[in-house]
């Protein structure tokens, strides 16, 4: 007993009064990795958590496993960049997407950083590490998107009313609301409010996590059109029983099952062939939403709703869609303008240049027409 209080009580040199404990071994990145893994698990989707676990087993473990985690420096990281930007590197990567000749992208290397950099702060916020090594990520350039302009996209659905009508309700949906193809597969019957003509996405499916919450984390609201709310109406009516049961799905297979995410992909390429359209991804129809409510004028925060953007940043890729809009919301701040002034030779004698025609905008001001024409407007890189 008196040897215990002995120790305890132990004056060292600096008086300090208590023995210190023998600094904790920093281990290396391998020896961390489970810790951290299933601490995430606490805190991420299992989508979130599928991707950290393969950026680690795939990419990071191999090359820093070995090291401590006080080891992983700035000067180590800008190499692990460097190697993962070659093409010879990035041929011993499986991969479907990646053309012959190039290294990884960057993106890809960024969300490689992001999870090597939130493990080793775990660390330093456990007190197994001392700090964090800066980490620069990759410039990235902001990728092209494709989306259906009014027209096509009026083909498409007729296409798909045409030749595939068990698909026809399921693509309108998709290209008015812009729900993500997991959205629309865990729709139920219970969140569509069509008197109220709205939806209420709570719900998403994928294939490493099943059905939980929306990417966001957070449930939305999205208003229906015309043409939705009567889609969805006799589509319930068709489906009878089915949707009348607990948790009935809005999409459901033949089986009254949820669908797959590879048949929906299937039908909506089928579609686009038979309205002989290029290639249409699920996701496109997102695109063409969005794309579509811009060029209508809609606000970019009100899209980001619509959407369940986490940033208006990510919504921002389509802004460049609406040029020309700015023209008739600033008209709204102006006087009422003479339009008999304007298109009367007597009262603009003496005038410089010729007296311009105005042309009622699709908002109810008065606009000149955008060049062009908003409607067929193709996309440009962002």
């Amino acid at each position: 007993m008196a040897g215990l209080f002995d120790e305890e009580n132990n004056h060292g040199p600096n008086g300090s009064g208590r023995r210190k404990a023998k600094p904790q071994a920093v281990p290396t990145l391998a020896e961390f990795a489970p810790e951290f893994m299933a601490y995430q698990a606490t805190l991420n989707k299992a989508t979130e958590l599928a991707s950290k676990r393969s950026s680690l087993k795939n990419h990071l473990l191999p090359v820093f496993g070995d090291l401590r985690l006080d080891q992983i420096d700035a000067r180590a990281i800008d190499r692990y960049k460097m190697r993962k930007l070659s093409p010879e590197h990035a041929a011993t990567v499986a991969s479907t997407r990646r053309r012959a000749g190039e290294g990884l992208k960057p993106k890809t290397i960024n969300n490689h950083l992001m999870v090597l950099s939130r493990a080793l702060r775990v660390a330093q916020k456990w007190g197994v590490l001392d700090r964090v090594p800066e980490i620069e990520l990759l410039r990235v350039t902001k990728q092209p998107f494709d989306f259906l302009d009014f027209e096509e996209a009026e083909r498409y659905l007729a296409a798909a009313r045409e030749h595939y009508p068990d698909w026809h309700v399921f693509v309108l949906v998709a290209a008015r609301t812009g729900l993500r193809v997991g959205e629309l597969l865990a729709l139920q019957w219970k969140h569509v409010r069509l008197a109220g003509r709205t939806l209420r996405v709570e719900l998403s499916y994928t294939r490493a996590g099943g059905v939980s919450s929306p990417k966001s984390g957070k449930a939305r609201e999205v208003p229906l059109t015309w043409d939705v709310a009567r889609a969805l109406e006799v589509h319930r009516e068709v489906l009878g029983a089915k949707a009348r049961a607990r948790d009935a799905l809005v999409f459901p297979n033949a089986d009254g099952e949820r669908g797959s995410l590879r048949s929906v992909g299937h039908f909506v390429s089928r579609i686009a062939k038979a309205a002989k359209l290029r290639h249409v991804h699920p996701h496109m129809l997102r695109h063409t939403f969005a794309s579509h409510a811009v060029m209508r004028g809609v606000p970019m925060r009100v899209v980001q709703e619509w959407l369940g953007h986490a940033s208006i940043e990510m919504t921002m890729r389509y802004a460049h869609l609406a040029e020309g809009i700015g023209l008739d919301l600033i008209d709204r701040i102006a006087p009422e303008r003479d339009l008999e002034a304007d298109t009367d030779p007597d009262r603009n004698e003496g005038r410089k240049g010729p007296a311009s025609t105005p042309v009622r905008s699709p908002h109810g001001t008065i606009a000149a027409p955008p060049r062009g024409g908003i409607e067929n407007r193709r996309p440009r890189d962002p």
